[in-house]
């Protein structure tokens, strides 16, 4: 129906400026001075942090580099050491096998 009055018209764009205008309205209205000067303090101090942590990870600035700290990690370290206890049994005996394997060979050619 509008397009008919109006072929010009965008009814999107007259749509979107309206809720725009009204979303700020509802901003300005529900708005504490107090609260927005706190939550941009806030969000000032978090950047700040980012920005100390970025450049101390990247070696600019100095103190403790990128450090990863792990809670609760008994169970993982149990773990990673029967992995690794495992790991190193099964290479001995496969080290041993071919060892085995190498004498009984040498065994055999010398007994001919």
């Amino acid at each position: 129906a509008a397009a008919e009055l109006n072929p010009a018209l965008d009814p999107f764009s007259v749509a979107g400026s309206f809720y725009l205008r009204q979303l700020g309205e509802r901003v300005r209205a529900a708005a504490d001075p107090r609260e927005l000067f706190f939550e941009a303090q806030k969000l000032r101090v978090r950047g700040e942090r980012l920005l100390q942590s970025l450049e101390r990870a990247a070696g600019a600035r100095p103190g403790p580099g990128l450090q990863v700290e792990m809670t609760r990690n008994d169970e993982l370290t149990a773990v990673i050491d029967r992995t690794g206890k495992r790991i190193a049994l099964g290479l001995g005996a496969a080290a041993a096998a071919v060892l085995g394997g190498v004498v009984l060979t040498e065994v055999r050619k010398s007994r001919r």
